[in-house]
């Protein structure tokens, strides 16, 4: 069986609330491949046989719908690449007015997620660099007793606990923050998902990863 047709199993899940393949659809309006059918708006970010490609002012804005205003007990993972230098966003809700909740790629060997004011999981060595162009699946998730961890290609990198609550009235957007308009993505994004569940297993983010990373080579 073709390993996209595999990961495909997905959009069956009932806890997945987005799925956003962006190698599927070109135009300025996309429709995400689940079962709320999320209208996305792309701003600039052309499209591309692997996704969509970020030149340091392009975004993807997915609205704010009720089932993405996850405060606890969610999994985010998004294939993303970036070659910029500066902090840059893959996914975020909110940003800096309001607390919320992002992943972003820094310079150097540093990866951290967390929400503006305190930075749950801060200057994480990866062992490798996030900005040398490479795709990887990178992923942040909360569990319902506000463990976070962040994981690389399925692999946990770091896990802290954050008993704070985020701010949720900014939209959920790929590329950049969501209310500052900042920390702009320069690289690419393949697809993304957003589960309301916490805690996944290590082995199944695993799974995810070797069916899908054929595409990001």
């Amino acid at each position: 069986m073709h390993p996209d047709i595999e990961a495909r199993k997905y959009i069956y899940d009932p806890s997945l609330v987005l799925y956003l393949p962006l190698w599927k659809r070109d135009g300025l309006s996309i429709i995400s491949d689940d079962a709320y059918g999320h209208l996305c708006t792309v701003t600039g970010a052309l499209w591309t046989s692997q996704g969509r490609s970020f030149a340091g002012a392009e975004y993807i804005d997915c609205g704010n719908p009720e089932v993405l205003k996850l405060q606890n007990n969610f999994t985010v993972l998004a294939w993303a690449r970036s070659t910029g230098a500066a902090n840059q966003d893959v996914f975020s809700h909110a940003g800096e007015t309001v607390s919320g909740w992002h992943l972003t790629l820094a310079s150097a060997t540093r990866v951290f997620t967390g929400d503006n004011f305190i930075a749950i999981i801060n200057d994480i060595n990866p062992g490798v660099n996030p900005l040398d162009g490479v795709w990887r699946l990178w992923g942040m998730d909360r569990a319902a007793d506000n463990t976070t961890r962040l994981t690389m290609n399925g692999a946990v990198l770091d896990t802290d606990t954050y008993a704070g609550t985020f701010g949720m009235t900014g939209n959920f957007q790929l590329g950049r923050r969501s209310l500052a308009q900042g920390n702009w993505l320069t690289g690419g994004i393949g697809e993304v998902w957003v589960f309301n569940r916490g805690g996944m297993p290590e082995g199944e983010m695993v799974r995810l990863y070797q069916r899908t990373k054929w595409r990001y080579k």
